[in-house]
């Protein structure tokens, strides 16, 4: 390819797929297979996102390689930004002449950081060191709020106040946290490429770093492509050995989506912030709930509405140590828990994995009937099959409860750890309500959708029985089965028995 005039024409080549093409010298299958994703492009916007994701370690032996970015640069450039710059790219290359030469100096590094001067006021990946004055007078004014007098980055409470302060400055929600599963964080540690080859094979939807919830249908690793079918040990060969970007596609509210693995958030589970406190929580919710906290009335205790009852004094958030039902809780300015909640990702019953696991409710006699079932239905009554799933519907409405508010359920009284208060799921939420014969507000606190103690869970909320193929994984006598209590409205596709 010689001018824009070319590079046009092979966007177009690409967009039809013509057989036996090429892309200047190069066959268009070679394209295709150094640029993954490059084949469902649509339009030129798709074209240069494709060849912007390219790992860096392949390489078309084209001019379109010049539209690669560093892998490094991508992964802390804030995608709207990206989706910006990317526009702004695309808006270029249609409007050039099909006569211009194309630069042979062509580098997006360049473009991007001379983006970031343009847009964002002169900052950009680098010349952060001038602003070192504003932050020592930033610590300096808020050393008072830190018990060291400094924020303890090995202190989840400290690094959640600090998250928020910056939030307050600068106007809008702040994170220190590492949020993605770029293959560098996942090849960290072989247990957290366990984990994350498991969730896909499990159908356990992820979290995105935008807060949107991606159900993943399968990886794409180079010129291989692993479904749900695939080979677990294969697949964990396959991120743990090679370099460069992984994709994956999925649909987020039934949209289909391919999406770099950079963009998923990288939760608690897989060694965000507060790992190895043995919770369960969410990073993100935690750091919502302090953060709400906070912005409610200048870092002063607040009283929090919730389940019909006002509780005084409410001052911050902390995690639940170990794993029970309560995976944070609101307290008081003398450290005592208050408010025990349970709390999941997403908007939709689809959106988390399940209330909780069937052990210690295994001799619950709707648990043993379930299991039964799934033996009489299976091939072999010792081995999950591939693909199979079953569920049953859950009757027993104290079971229900147990299962979602705590094994120590009791209705309005002893609250706890596993008594919860209710299960709140997404963003937490604080609506300021009067208060009678004072000034002093009160602040109501609610979810995306939010369960009740001793209310059930209704509609694609109903409680139900699953049982998922998940490998290395052994209940009730069967092989590679996972059973749990789930949403109805969980995976759908399962043969109900």
């Amino acid at each position: 390819m010689e001018t824009y005039g070319d590079l046009k024409k092979a966007i177009n080549t690409i967009s039809l797929k013509q057989k036996g093409a090429k892309i200047g010298n190069v066959a268009l299958d070679a394209v295709l297979g150094a640029i993954p994703g490059i084949g469902t492009a649509k339009s030129t916007f798709d074209f240069v996102k494709a060849a912007f994701l390219k790992p860096d370690t392949k390489k078309s032996n084209s001019w379109l390689d010049k539209l690669d970015i560093d892998d490094e640069m991508s992964s802390i450039v804030d995608d709207t930004v990206e989706n910006g710059f990317l526009k702004m790219i695309a808006k270029t290359i249609d409007s050039e002449t099909d006569t211009k030469p194309l630069e042979q100096d062509f580098n997006m590094n360049s473009k991007m950081v001379t983006y970031l001067k343009n847009n964002y006021s002169g900052r950009t990946v680098s010349g952060i060191k001038e602003q070192k004055s504003v932050f020592d007078k930033f610590f300096t004014k808020f050393a008072y709020k830190f018990d060291k007098g400094y924020p303890d980055m090995n202190n989840t409470q400290d690094v959640l106040l600090l998250e928020s302060l910056l939030s307050e400055v600068i106007g809008e929600k702040f994170s220190l946290k590492e949020t993605n599963l770029s293959r560098s964080q996942l090849k960290k540690y072989e247990s957290r490429v366990r984990k994350f080859v498991q969730q896909i094979l499990d159908q356990t939807p992820f979290e995105t770093v935008d807060g949107e919830v991606i159900n993943v249908t399968s990886l794409v690793d180079g010129n291989t492509e692993f479904n749900l079918q695939s080979d677990e040990q294969e697949m964990f060969d396959s991120i743990f050995s090679n370099q460069g970007t992984l994709l994956v596609k999925g649909n987020i509210d039934d949209k289909d989506v391919t999406l770099n693995s950079n963009k998923l958030k990288k939760t608690a589970s897989y060694g965000g912030r507060g790992a190895g406190s043995g919770t369960k929580v969410e990073d993100a919710a935690l750091a919502d709930a302090v953060f709400g906290l906070n912005k409610l009335n200048d870092g002063k205790a607040v009283d929090i509405s919730f389940n019909g009852v006002i509780y005084n004094d409410i001052v911050t958030a902390t995690t639940v140590p170990k794993t029970p039902k309560a995976d944070f809780s609101f307290d008081n300015s003398e450290g005592e828990r208050v408010i025990y909640l349970s709390h999941k990702a997403g908007s939709k019953a689809r959106d988390f994995q399940q209330y909780g696991g069937v052990t210690a409710i295994a001799n619950h006699p709707e648990v043993e009937s379930f299991v039964s079932a799934v033996k009489e239905n299976l091939q072999d009554p010792n081995q999950m099959e591939p693909g199979r799933g079953f569920r049953r519907k859950v009757e027993d409405p104290e079971l229900i409860r147990k299962v979602v508010y705590g094994l120590d359920f009791q209705s309005k009284e002893n609250y706890g750890i596993n008594n919860v208060q209710g299960l709140l799921q997404g963003p937490l939420k604080f609506t300021k309500i009067s208060k009678e014969n004072t000034d002093e507000p009160i602040y109501e606190l609610s979810s995306n959708h939010t369960i009740l103690n001793p209310n059930l869970p209704e509609g694609e909320y109903e409680a139900y029985f699953y049982v998922t193929m998940r490998r290395n994984r052994n209940q009730f006598g069967i092989k590679d089965a996972r059973f749990g209590v789930y949403t109805e409205a969980f995976k759908r596709n399962s043969l109900e028995i």
